[in-house]
């Protein structure tokens, strides 16, 4: 049984999700909906991001850069939201 497998660059993936969560905080039309397209982005962009650094057990200073900003500048405000 062959099994197709996606190679995931974890940097162009956080870029992808940086640029989709900028594009959800300037196009939602209410708080609902940018909660749920932003758990959409984290569930398939960033958690995938993570575990591929994970794997590799190595990060690089632009994936370290990506990580930051997408965890002060989203996921903290995703957290909140959810809390609320």
């Amino acid at each position: 049984m062959k099994q197709e497998v996606e190679i995931v660059r974890p940097k162009e993936w956080l870029e992808e999700a940086l640029i989709t969560l900028e594009k959800i905080k300037a196009g939602a039309k209410s708080s609902q909906e940018a909660i749920t397209f932003n758990k959409f982005v984290f569930t398939h962009y960033v958690v995938e991001a993570f575990e591929a650094i994970l794997a590799a057990k190595a990060i690089t200073t632009e994936q370290a850069e990506l990580v930051h900003k997408v965890v002060t500048e989203y996921f903290c405000l995703l957290y909140t939201s959810d809390a609320a």
